[in-house]
């Protein structure tokens, strides 16, 4: 099970997942549930800290990589932009083969 699936569950990403593009989008889903639901009084600076909360211990590595403004950091459209680019596949034209998220860089 993916942890996302739960009613009132907290959001979990799967990092483990072959296929990170689809775990991304669901852990983005039930978050956005979550923020629509129990937390939609919460201003959006404040709704930034969740996902780090539930994004992992992979998930904030990743995070600690990014330059951010002070401003990019208030909006949770820098860390989905950031986040999905992180998980979609990187495609190789020299080798023609689809690189894995583990073994490509990723910023």
């Amino acid at each position: 099970m993916d942890g996302n699936s739960s009613a009132g569950s907290t959001p979990k990403m799967d990092w483990s997942s072959g296929d990170l593009p689809s775990a991304w989008k669901a852990f983005k889903q039930h978050f956005k549930f979550t923020f629509g639901g129990p937390l939609k009084q919460k201003g959006e600076e404040v709704k930034c800290n969740y996902p780090m909360l539930w994004i992992r211990d992979k998930g904030r590595k990743i995070y600690s990589t990014w330059e951010l403004g002070a401003d990019e950091g208030k909006k949770l459209s820098t860390y989905y932009t950031k986040y999905e680019a992180y998980v979609k596949p990187k495609f190789n034209s020299v080798c023609k083969v689809q690189v894995p998220p583990e073994s490509s860089t990723r910023g």
